[in-house]
C-alpha cells in the first residue's frame, strides 16, 4: 500500500563523524529531531555526543569543532546507537541530507553490536533536489538551504543540520507533488534510480560513497 509523502510528521537525522569512510569511521554526535505539524521539536528527539574511543582527526575537528575533550564523558558508539534505537518511533519516515551516509554508519555499529539495524523509509533531500533540478547536483547543505530560502543555523552540529534538512524537505514537498512524485515509494524509487545511474555512469567516482554497493 502506497503512503503519501510525509508532511506533518517525520524525523530528521544527522551525524557528525571522525571522517567520511562508513567502513572505518565512527560518529561523534547524532541527532534525531521529530517534525510535528511541520515544526522541528528537538525537545522530543534524541541528541547525544558520542565518544568514538579514538582521537578525533584534525580534519574532522576543523569541520564540526568537536574535540576529544568534548566527548570524554559521552557514551561509546554502541550505547548511543542502542539508545537511539530504543527511542526511535516505529514506522516513522526519515529525512536527511546525504542521509544514507548516516544510516550506513549507524547500521554498521548496530550490526557489530548485535542490534537490529535502523531501517526506516529514508528520504534524502540532496537526491530529491537533484531529481527536481539536475543542475543542483553537488550543492552543499548551505547552498541547498540558500536556494530554498531556509535559514542556516547550527551548521555542522548534528541537531542544527538535521533541522535544516527537515526544513529543506518541507520546501521540496510542493515541487515533488507538482512533478508527480506523490508517495513515499515514488520518492524512494527516484532516489534509487539516481544512485543506480551514478554508479553506471561514474563507477570510479562513486566507489565507496555511502549508500552505494
Amino acid at each position: 500500500m502506497s503512503r503519501q509523502l510525509p508532511r506533518t510528521r517525520f524525523i530528521a537525522l544527522d551525524t557528525e563523524a571522525t571522517g567520511l569512510d562508513t567502513r572505518r569511521d565512527l560518529p561523534v554526535a547524532v541527532a534525531a529531531v521529530p517534525f510535528v505539524e511541520g515544526q522541528p521539536r528537538p525537545d522530543r528527539g534524541y541528541s547525544s555526543l558520542i565518544n568514538p574511543g579514538r582521537p578525533i582527526p584534525r580534519a574532522a575537528r576543523r569541520v564540526h569543532g568537536i574535540t576529544d575533550d568534548h566527548v570524554k564523558g559521552a557514551p561509546p558508539p554502541d550505547q548511543a546507537v542502542r539508545r537511539l534505537l530504543c527511542w526511535w518511533p516505529a514506522e516513522t519516515s526519515l529525512v536527511g541530507f546525504h542521509v544514507h551516509f548516516d544510516l550506513t554508519l549507524l547500521a554498521r555499529i548496530a550490526r557489530q553490536s548485535g542490534l537490529a539495524p535502523l531501517a526506516p523509509p529514508a528520504l534524502d533531500v540532496a537526491d530529491l533536489a537533484r531529481a527536481l533540478w539536475p543542475r543542483w547536483d553537488g550543492l552543499t547543505l548551505e547552498e541547498l538551504a540558500a536556494r530554498l530560502e531556509v535559514p542556516v543555523e547550527g551548521r555542522h552540529t548534528a541537531e542544527g543540520d538535521a533541522i535544516m534538512a527537515g526544513r529543506i524537505y518541507l520546501k521540496l514537498v510542493p515541487h515533488l507533488l507538482a512533478a508527480g512524485i506523490g508517495t513515499l515509494e515514488d520518492a524512494v524509487r527516484v532516489q534509487q534510480a539516481l544512485r543506480d545511474s551514478a554508479l553506471r555512469m561514474w563507477p570510479g567516482l562513486v566507489h565507496g560513497i555511502p549508500g552505494l554497493p
